[in-house]
């Protein structure tokens, strides 16, 4: 969570504000794992943190809409799986286990703060832009319809339509192998990449790599898979 504030600074009051209550509580989280103290992390911090990330994500989106940000639909995808990663992380610390919170809190701090890194500084960068750029007149079409990622119909396959995500069972033919071989070849990518740069290994780099495989396929290839998915296709293998 070694993030300069600054570097997500966008000039938009309540996204910089949320930002920065953000940033700072999982930085305390992050220090308290850096010394083993996970004890220190408590379900109001948690349940903070969540709040706090709903607030942010709103207020992120409905930026996004005013520029008709180009990475929007990447950007939003992004904020589903790490509301769903904050929840995980939410009943591990309830449970007290040392163990599970160690885990699940690493791997959503490690999620976060490659969000914010990789979505987060790009979108403030262009936030700002338009706010330091005098507004132009738009033309909106006759009928009202907002941008096209808004409201994306059954064929975009996220949440709510499309067809269901693949089940490891489902993956036959060359479809399927094809599929397979990307998986298993990103995933050792994934590890190698996290045990040189982040020096994390073992089981936590596993469950940190299914995540990162997932989000790659979903954005290489548009198909809707989780992390359990891919957890299930190297474990097959």
């Amino acid at each position: 969570m070694a993030v300069e504030i600054r570097k997500i600074s966008s000039g938009d009051e309540g996204i910089d504000s949320a930002h920065k209550e953000f940033v700072e509580l999982a930085a305390a989280m992050d220090a308290s794992c850096d010394i083993g103290d996970y004890g220190a992390i408590s379900d109001d911090d948690m349940q903070r943190l969540l709040g706090l990330a709903n607030t942010m994500f709103d207020l992120e989106k409905a930026a996004m809409e005013e520029l008709s940000y180009h990475k929007a639909p990447d950007h939003i995808e992004e904020h589903e799986i790490l509301i769903s990663t904050i929840e995980v992380a939410i009943g591990k610390v309830k449970s007290k286990s040392v163990a599970l919170i160690k885990d699940s809190v690493g791997i959503m701090l490690f999620s976060l703060a490659g969000h914010i890194e990789t979505m987060d500084v790009p979108l403030a960068d262009q936030i700002s832009k338009k706010i330091r750029k005098p507004a132009m007149p738009t033309r909106r079409s006759s009928d009202g319809a907002g941008p096209s990622w808004a409201s994306p119909g059954p064929a975009a396959g996220r949440r709510g339509g499309g067809a269901p995500p693949p089940s490891a069972k489902s993956m036959t033919g060359d479809d399927g192998a094809n599929l397979k071989t990307i998986i298993v070849n990103t995933y050792s990518s994934a590890l190698l990449d996290l045990k040189a740069r982040k020096g994390i290994t073992g089981d936590r780099a596993k469950d940190v790599a299914y995540e990162i495989v997932a989000r790659a396929v979903n954005k290489a290839v548009g198909k809707k898979i989780s992390a359990e998915f891919v957890k299930q296709i190297i474990i097959s293998q």
